[in-house]
């Protein structure tokens, strides 16, 4: 049951990870049809080089999902997938569903990685998807290049993410 992770969740095993994302899934589509979005982010693994750049990007490791409940609570699930050859089928019904919206910042990115890594790439091409970047550009928030996921919280919430390399490459 969605309400027994309290604000955040760890879905580990996938049985575990099934019955909870189901659970989600079920949750969130009781949301009105504007109100049915999904944050998404996957995390893998890079090697960088010398320089800095990267030059390797292993598989997709963890995937974050969120979503706000409608008393403004936040909610989070973490998905462990190191060692998955395949998606757990209630993440593809999440990523299949044609009333679900998933947002991020570069979230067609992450969805193409997570179709090329676990070899579903039919079932996220079509998932609907709002870019927070873009977003923020067509509001009037941001002008130029991309903008990282700090800086749109900066331009558009007012306040200071930490993405100091040992927070989120650790």
């Amino acid at each position: 049951m969605v309400g027994a992770w309290a604000a955040w969740g760890w879905a580990r095993g996938r049985r575990r990870r099934n019955r909870t994302l189901e659970a989600m899934h079920s949750h969130v589509c009781g949301f009105g049809n504007g109100e049915r979005l999904i944050a998404i982010d996957a995390e893998w693994d890079v090697t960088v080089n010398p320089l800095g750049m990267v030059s390797s990007a292993g598989k997709v490791q963890l995937l974050q999902l969120g979503y706000i409940e409608a008393n403004n609570k936040p909610m989070a699930l973490l998905l462990g997938l190191r060692g998955n050859q395949t998606l757990p089928r209630a993440i593809l019904a999440l990523l299949e569903d044609p009333t679900l919206t998933f947002i991020g910042r570069d979230v067609g990115g992450d969805l193409a990685k997570l179709g090329r890594d676990f070899n579903c790439a039919a079932s996220v091409i079509h998932a609907r998807k709002v870019e927070l970047d873009t977003m923020a550009k067509e509001r009037g928030v941001a002008t130029g290049r991309q903008h990282t996921l700090a800086r749109l919280a900066e331009l558009t919430l007012r306040i200071s993410l930490d993405k100091d390399p040992t927070v989120h490459m650790s």
